[in-house]
């Protein structure tokens, strides 16, 4: 599994995110599916919390899971965890690194690398 998101934080401490999922299964063809998100963001001390409020299945390049299929999972998900927070362990003007905390898959647990593309109220990271 790869994942490629892009992140808008908002001064109002809202927040978009588009993703990406490339998923490898064993001996089958890999598949690719899109998603987006919203909801609102604060940092409380080092950590940098996110509580999706919606998430919207948006396409897969496989035929058999179709949006109503897509949609399902995501909301399963949404209905499992909506809160996701983060510990900063780097921050400066052009690049943020982080580890998730409280993550309901072990595997997850990845420190994410960022860069931050600055546009009026927006911060976006990549």
């Amino acid at each position: 599994l790869v994942m490629r998101s892009t992140t808008t934080r908002r001064t109002d401490h809202t927040f978009t995110t588009v993703t990406t999922l490339l998923t490898k299964p064993d001996g089958k063809t890999d598949f690719t599916t899109e998603d987006s998100s919203r909801g609102k963001w604060w940092l409380d001390g080092d950590v940098v919390a996110h509580d999706y409020e919606h998430t919207e299945f948006l396409s897969s390049s496989d035929p058999s899971i179709d949006k109503e299929f897509g949609q399902k999972v995501v909301d399963a998900q949404l209905k499992k965890k909506r809160l996701y927070q983060s510990r900063i362990l780097f921050l400066d003007k052009t690049s943020l690194r982080m580890t998730p905390l409280n993550s309901m898959y072990e595997e997850a647990v990845v420190e994410t690398r960022c860069k931050r593309v600055s546009a009026g109220d927006r911060v976006s990271l990549q």
